[in-house]
């Protein structure tokens, strides 16, 4: 723990104000540690933990699987935050793994091998782009493995920064069906280092445009429930057709984050 707190003193001291801007003029900061930086708008929060974790017990049981070892940065909106644990409110995350601890955490090298073959075969996306109540569709790779269903996915694209190779998109997870929440959909890039040694994990919370943020108190579950398959795919279509400043933060703006990240290896 002692170890613990050291890396993340350190890498707080290196959260500045950048020079650098990212789409449509954003003010960043900049984060670094463990060989692993990047800008990111300081809209998102005036803190950043950073947590170098050792990985559970392969043979854990826990919902979602045992957690491989990784380096993660949380992005909080507040400075009262614990630094020496991982957390799961955080305003966004930027999470590091090294692909070879996979092989002991299977729900993460399957996820892994999906993106692998993604990449390879460059699958057209918008066959991941649709909703079917009878049938389960295919999910696009992510991690953390979360407990829960991948509901949706919208503004799919492959990334290339010449740094990772990978696709980003939108999603929420759900354990149960009801209408979305305008406030709930989360950007992600999911994608591998160039020599295939590095995954990196990017989820950040976004706003959907054209979605409501609370329904009114005589909402009729039923009803809906019975044109789920027409709201679902009502809703992707809608994302897919928004354009990327409709939400908040700006698509773009997210989409630079992932094009300031540069590696070297976990320290």
């Amino acid at each position: 723990m002692k170890r613990l707190a050291q890396i993340i003193t350190a890498s707080l001291l290196m959260l500045s104000t950048s020079a650098v801007v990212l789409a449509q003029d954003v003010p960043t900061s900049t984060i670094g540690s463990g060989g692993v930086s990047f800008a990111f708008p300081s809209s998102l929060g005036p803190n950043v933990n950073v947590v170098q974790y050792p990985g559970d017990d392969p043979s854990l049981e826990q919902p979602g699987g045992p957690l491989p070892p990784s380096l993660e940065f949380q992005i909080y909106t507040t400075t009262d935050q614990p630094v020496d644990t991982l957390r799961w409110d955080a305003q966004g995350f930027v999470t590091v793994y090294s692909t070879a601890d996979f092989a002991e955490y299977p729900f993460y090298q399957d996820q892994h091998d999906a993106l692998q073959s993604l990449l390879q075969a460059q699958t057209p996306l918008e066959d991941f782009l649709s909703y079917n109540s009878a049938q389960a569709g295919p999910e696009l790779p992510f991690v953390p493995v979360y407990p829960a269903a991948q509901v949706i996915r919208a503004q799919a694209r492959y990334v290339d920064t010449g740094v990772l190779q990978g696709v980003s998109y939108l999603t929420v997870y759900r354990q149960d069906a009801s209408p979305f929440r305008a406030s709930e959909f989360v950007y992600t890039f999911q994608g591998l280092s160039a020599d295939g040694s590095l995954y990196v994990s990017v989820r950040l919370p976004v706003t959907a445009p054209g979605i409501p943020e609370e329904y009114p108190a005589d909402f009729d579950y039923e009803a809906w429930g019975a044109s789920i398959d027409q709201y679902m795919n009502d809703t992707i279509a809608m994302l897919n057709a928004a354009s990327p400043a409709d939400f908040t933060p700006a698509l773009t703006t997210l989409d630079d984050i992932v094009s300031t990240i540069t590696l070297d290896a976990i320290g």
